[in-house]
């Protein structure tokens, strides 16, 4: 009996070996897109900081809350402004600076005088926004036994406290 070459027992292997190429290939690019993603987020970083921390000249003015309330301008220059706080505590600590980012447990401020960066915890601590920042910083004393605002990570933790008991 003789052997026959049919379509089948050709087109198989290629099929295979074809969808094997396909397959690297998605591999390969996968990887390539996964590996710059890192990247791609550390730029957009640093055009932030660049475009909305140490590039504004002034910081966010108070706004009422009717100003907060108007639609913004779709025409004209949009003057960026940087966001300022100080930050308080009962033991002494006053610090002030340009916002970087925050989570519910610290604040990474910029100081655009000395260009120094710190990071502040917010556990306890009275935080204030700034129209301006004075060098040095004037903070007055917080009142014995004051009563401090919580921050929203203290609300929660309290709240997930009394729902265990």
């Amino acid at each position: 009996m003789a052997f026959k070459i049919g379509t089948y027992s050709v087109a198989a292997p290629t099929a295979i070996v074809a969808l094997s190429v396909l397959g690297a290939t998605v591999m390969v690019f996968s990887a390539s897109v996964l590996a710059a993603a890192p990247a791609l987020g550390m730029f957009a970083g640093e055009r932030y900081i660049a475009e909305y921390v140490v590039g504004p000249a002034h910081c966010a003015p108070a706004r009422t809350r009717l100003e907060r309330l108007e639609p913004a301008p779709r025409k004209g220059k949009v003057h960026k402004h940087a966001n300022c706080v100080r930050i308080r505590t009962e033991r002494g600590l006053c610090q002030q600076g340009r916002v970087v980012f925050a989570t519910t447990s610290a604040i990474l401020l910029f100081d655009p005088a000395t260009g120094h960066l710190s990071r502040v915890p917010t556990k306890g601590a009275v935080i204030d926004t700034l129209a301006r920042l004075d060098a040095p910083a004037s903070c007055p004393p917080l009142a014995r036994g004051a009563v401090l605002t919580p921050t929203p990570a203290a609300e929660t933790a309290t709240a997930e406290q009394r729902t265990r008991q």
